[in-house]
């Protein structure tokens, strides 16, 4: 997986089932505890809106941060399906699949 994400790039969330898409808007580090090491961590998480769908249904976390060994670069055919799926997203008046 990649480690050094790019600000403005889309990428996916490889462990989500459906997977889930991103344009990243900003990467941060957070120390983290880590009980089974019993010490602290540095990780480094990706921040965006990260849509995922199924056959009919679109959802959506809000500002959510995940760490960059997760996440995957995508194709042009991924990218073209996210833009579209947001767009729709965007358009449903009663959007109630907001997670």
């Amino acid at each position: 997986m990649k480690s050094e994400i790019e600000i403005g790039k889309v990428y996916k969330l490889t462990d989500a089932n459906p997977h889930a898409f991103s344009k990243i808007i900003k990467v941060s580090q957070n120390e983290i505890w880590n009980d089974v090491l019993e010490d602290d961590e540095l990780a480094t998480l990706a921040w965006g809106d990260w849509y995922q769908w199924d056959d009919e249904n679109i959802y959506c976390l809000f500002g959510a941060g995940f760490d960059t060994y997760r996440l995957a670069p995508t194709t042009k055919e991924e990218i073209a399906i996210y833009e579209d799926k947001i767009k729709k997203y965007r358009s449903e008046d009663d959007n109630d699949t907001e997670v």
